[in-house]
């Protein structure tokens, strides 16, 4: 298979008609000479990847400074070998901008392909979109495919997309279309993300449609997506808090969100209401003191509404807060360890300044 993205959807229909097949990805742009990675037996893999650099063929993820990244964390594919094109026929500018000087090997060039992707811990590679298809929101910068590629994860899902839409209220909400062979729950979706990506990522809203539009390419039109009309009204009917619990946590709440608590519903979830990881430890620090249980910052992540939280600090124990007092006023204080670990290696050698911090 080549040419475009493989889909669980197209190996399941392959393996329909033929069970014995093996199923090999192959990965390239023209510019490569077509074919730069392979991955055999796709269909025994538990995730859809491009596999390894053939022969004479390296594979680099950079950032936009051209580093290296980290394995797993996404950035550009780029190609570097001897399959390398020596350009564009008659387009210097074109070929100068695609082709440039290997930024860590002299006297070799590298291909920026513009796809997106991430090297996994056995070496194999997953497409996760393009460049272009960034999202920033919120101060962070996310990669629509990622999102998509877990989507397509959740059993029933046959293809989704991510993009930004604006509300009327001026405000860019993070949203998800995807296609299923049977009706999924948006809440159900939203919990499945909850365990995969950072709380940044995952949408605010989710719709399933019959069809993603197209070009004539068969690619997906993203510039028609603002057009769809996005249901917003998904949330669940408002329920205020009832016991205790739930009436002092809609308090806490409203007070790191800085908002009103009778405004809060039971199932409003925290990061929906324009929290984030800061205000998140706040909350769990005032939960602690004011209930004598601990929540972890994990467990916060993996369910942030009023409801759910109830449900984990009625499981747990109680737990005592121990406040940090402040110290007395003294003419001087006791030093710390490690105040006394830099005043030894001050004192071996006096003529040493690196210890001396300017005010």
């Amino acid at each position: 298979l080549a040419g475009d993205k493989v889909s669980p959807t197209l190996i399941n229909k392959i393996l329909h008609k033929n069970l014995s097949v093996e199923i090999i990805n192959e990965y390239g742009p023209t510019e490569g000479s077509v074919a730069s990675t392979i991955q055999r037996h796709l269909d025994r893999c538990d995730r859809i990847t491009i596999g390894l650099p053939i022969s004479n063929t390296s594979i680099y993820i950079l950032d936009s400074d051209y580093r290296i990244q980290p394995v797993g964390i996404a950035g550009q594919i780029c190609l570097s070998g001897a399959g390398l094109a020596r350009g564009y026929l008659n387009q210097p500018g074109l070929t100068a901008e695609k082709f440039i000087a290997h930024p860590h090997i002299p006297s070799e060039r590298i291909y920026l392909t513009g796809d997106l992707g991430r090297i996994l811990p056995g070496g194999q590679i997953e497409v996760l979109g393009r460049i272009d298809d960034q999202i920033k929101i919120h101060g962070f910068r996310i990669e629509a495919g990622e999102i998509e590629n877990e989507v397509r994860g959740f059993p029933g899902v046959i293809e989704a997309v991510v993009f930004t839409q604006l509300r009327p209220s001026d405000e860019n909400v993070l949203c998800c279309l995807f296609v299923a062979d049977t009706m999924i729950s948006g809440n159900d979706l939203k919990k499945f993300l909850k365990q995969k990506v950072p709380y940044y990522m995952v949408p605010g809203t989710f719709q399933q449609v019959e069809e993603i539009p197209l070009t004539q390419n068969g690619k997906i039109d993203r510039s028609n997506l603002q057009r769809i009309q996005i249901e917003h009204a998904e949330e669940r009917p408002f329920v205020a808090p009832v016991s205790d619990i739930e009436k002092k946590l809609a308090g806490l709440y409203g007070r790191a969100l800085e908002i009103d608590k009778d405004k809060i519903s039971v199932h409003d979830d925290f990061f929906d209401l324009k929290g984030h990881s800061i205000k998140a430890i706040q909350l769990l620090s005032w939960i602690e003191k004011e209930l004598n249980v601990q929540i972890s910052l994990r467990d916060f992540f993996a369910g942030s509404t009023i409801a759910e939280l109830q449900t984990r600090i009625t499981r747990a124990g109680k737990h005592h807060f121990d406040p940090i007092l402040p110290a007395g006023n003294l003419t001087c204080y006791p030093a710390t360890p490690q105040q006394k670990r830099l005043h030894t290696l001050q004192e071996k050698s006096l003529r040493e300044i690196t210890y001396n911090i300017p005010i």
